[in-house]
């Protein structure tokens, strides 16, 4: 809850809404995606520009072929190619 933000990206891409710091604005806000199936659709399958929720994943698979506890090498990130996705609409 801010009137601003230096990650303007995730308000771009639908994934995040500034509300402010007004309750009637974060009341409305919040309740608009509780009730609006049409608004709750659009910013529920946004893109996340902040990743993809995998990257916890890929550090333990990583670490573990580092010391030769996992046989298959990762597979490399591409993050041409989630940037790709994030700003398409």
């Amino acid at each position: 809850m801010r009137d601003t933000t230096e990650r303007s990206e995730g308000i771009i891409s639908g994934t995040l809404k500034l509300a402010g710091t007004d309750e009637d604005v974060i009341f409305n806000l919040a309740n608009e995606l509780l009730t609006n199936k049409e608004s709750y659709l659009e910013m529920s399958q946004a893109t996340n520009p902040y990743g993809d929720g995998e990257a916890s994943r890929r550090i333990a698979e990583a670490l573990l072929y580092y010391f030769d506890l996992q046989f298959n090498k990762p597979q490399a990130f591409d993050e041409e190619e989630l940037n790709k996705e994030v700003y398409v609409k």
